[in-house]
C-alpha cells in the first residue's frame, strides 16, 4: 500500500464522516476536487485484502459487516427462516432492508452468493413471497415444448415475447435462471426437432426411393438425428463450404434442416455430421453450456486457459477465445465467471468498466433493471448486490 495514503480503517472512518449515501456520492465527491491527497481515489484497489468490504461499507450506508461460513455465518435454512418472519417483499425489499442497516451480520448480504450451493432458489423463496418453480412455473420439459412450437427464432426474439402478455404465467421470464438444473442452452430452448413420434421409419437411409416415399408421409418433418446424419455422410460432403453451397442448391430434402445445430440437442460438430476426420468447426456450444464444461476444469486464471486451449484436451465446440466468439451472442460475461475462479485484484474495477456494455447488452434484449441486477449479481458473484443496485441505476440514468 501507497505509505501516502492512511491505513484503511482511518480512511473509512474520515470518508464514513462526510455522510454520503453511495458509490455515486462517493464519485462525485473525488470529482469535487476535496479529496485529501492521503484517501485513495480508487480505495476498492488500495485496500483490497485490507479490510476492504465494498463500497457500502465504505461510505457507511453499510450493510452491517457480515461473518463467513465456519466462522458464525447461518446456515442457508435458518438464514431464510429468518428472513421469511421479516416480510419482505421480493429482491427490492433485501435490498432496502440491507441498506437500512438492520441486518443481522449472520445473515450474508449477497445470499445468492454465499448460498449458491445450498439450496438457493432465488429471492422469492428466500423472502417467502415467491412461489417455488414447481409451483408457479411448468416442469421443464412441458415448459420447453411450449415455447418451442411457437418457432422464435431466437434469444432476442424470446426476450420480446417474453414481455408481451401472450406470456402464460407459467413459463418465466428467465428460463436459464429457473431450470438452471436442466438448462442445456438456449438452442435446446428454442428449437426441437419435429419428427412425429408416432411413425416409425423402417427405411434403410441408402434406399432413397422409398426413403423420399416415408417422407412424404411425413408431411415434410425432418428424420431422427442419426438417421439424418447418416443420410448426409453418404453425400460425401467434405466440409461445411460444401455444405453451405449443397444447403443452397435444390438438391437437399425438406426432411434434412439446413441448421442441423439448431434442429438437434445431439448436435456435436460438423465433423461428425459430415462423417470426416479434420475439419474448423465454427459452430460453438452455447455460452452455458461452454461454461459448464469449462468449470470442471478447475483452471485458476487467464494463463492457465491460454495454456489449456493450446493443449489436445480442447474439444472442438469450445472456442480458444470465448470473449470474443460470445461477445458478438451478447452472452459473455467475465472470466471469472467463465473459469469460477478466485477473483483477481482489480476485480472491482473490472466490474466498473464492464458493466456499462453489459448493461448496454442486457438492455438489447429488453431485460428490465431488475432482472438487470439480478443478472449481473450471478455473472460478479464477488460484487455485493447494495452495488451492482447502485451501479445500474446510475447506468439507467445515463442510458435515458
Amino acid at each position: 500500500m501507497d505509505s501516502n495514503f492512511l491505513p484503511f480503517s482511518e480512511s473509512r472512518k474520515y470518508v464514513r464522516s462526510l455522510k454520503l449515501k453511495s458509490q455515486k456520492g462517493w464519485k462525485d465527491y473525488c470529482k469535487s476536487g476535496k479529496l485529501p491527497s492521503n484517501i485513495p481515489l480508487r480505495p476498492e484497489t488500495t485496500y483490497l485484502n485490507k479490510g476492504w468490504d465494498g463500497y457500502s461499507n465504505w461510505v457507511g450506508n453499510t450493510h452491517g459487516k457480515y461473518l463467513q461460513k465456519g466462522k458464525g455465518r447461518w446456515s442457508f435454512e435458518k438464514s431464510r427462516e429468518y428472513v421469511r418472519k421479516l416480510n419482505i417483499k421480493g429482491l427490492n425489499g433485501w435490498i432496502a432492508y440491507c441498506k437500512s442497516g438492520k441486518r443481522l451480520p449472520e445473515i450474508p448480504a449477497s445470499p445468492h452468493t454465499s448460498y449458491r450451493h445450498e439450496g438457493w432458489e432465488g429471492y422469492g423463496d428466500w423472502t417467502g413471497t415467491g412461489k417455488k418453480r414447481s409451483i408457479s412455473f411448468l416442469p421443464f420439459e412441458e415448459a420447453r415444448r411450449y415455447v418451442q412450437n411457437l418457432k422464435i427464432k431466437n434469444q432476442k426474439e424470446f426476450f420480446k415475447w417474453s414481455k408481451s402478455k401472450q406470456r402464460p404465467s407459467n413459463i418465466p421470464t428467465q428460463p436459464d435462471h429457473s431450470y438452471m438444473k436442466e438448462w442445456r442452452g438456449w438452442g435446446d430452448w428454442l428449437h426441437i426437432s419435429t419428427i412425429r413420434k408416432d411413425v416409425v421409419i423402417e427405411t434403410l437411409i441408402n434406399s432413397n426411393t422409398l426413403l423420399d416415399k416415408t417422407i412424404d408421409d411425413l408431411k415434410n418433418t425432418f428424420l431422427p438425428f442419426n438417421e439424418a446424419r447418416r443420410y448426409v455422410q453418404n453425400l460425401k460432403i467434405k466440409n461445411q463450404i460444401e455444405w453451405r453451397n449443397y444447403v443452397k442448391s435444390k438438391n437437399r430434402p425438406k426432411y434434412i434442416p439446413s441448421a442441423p445445430w439448431q434442429i438437434y440437442v445431439e448436435w456435436e460438430s460438423f465433423s461428425d455430421w459430415l462423417g470426416t476426420t479434420r475439419i474448423r468447426p465454427t459452430e460453438f456450444l452455447s455460452f452455458d453450456e461452454a461454461r459448464n464444461f469449462v468449470h470442471t476444469l478447475k483452471l485458476q486464471n487467464t494463463t492457465q486457459w491460454e495454456q489449456w486451449v493450446l493443449t489436445d484436451k480442447k474439444p472442438l465446440n469450445i472456442p480458444a477465445k470465448p470473449e470474443k466468439f460470445y461477445s458478438k451472442t451478447m452472452t459473455w460475461t467475465n472470466w471469472t465467471d467463465w473459469l469460477d475462479a478466485n477473483p483477481p485484484k482489480n476485480y472491482a474495477s473490472i466490474f466498473s468498466r464492464r458493466s456499462i456494455s453489459r448493461f448496454n447488452e442486457l438492455k438489447k434484449l429488453n431485460y428490465s433493471e431488475l432482472d438487470i441486477i439480478q443478472k449481473l449479481s450471478q455473472e460478479y458473484q464477488y460484487i455485493s448486490i447494495a452495488e451492482i443496485e447502485d451501479r445500474v441505476k446510475i447506468l439507467s440514468k445515463d442510458h435515458s
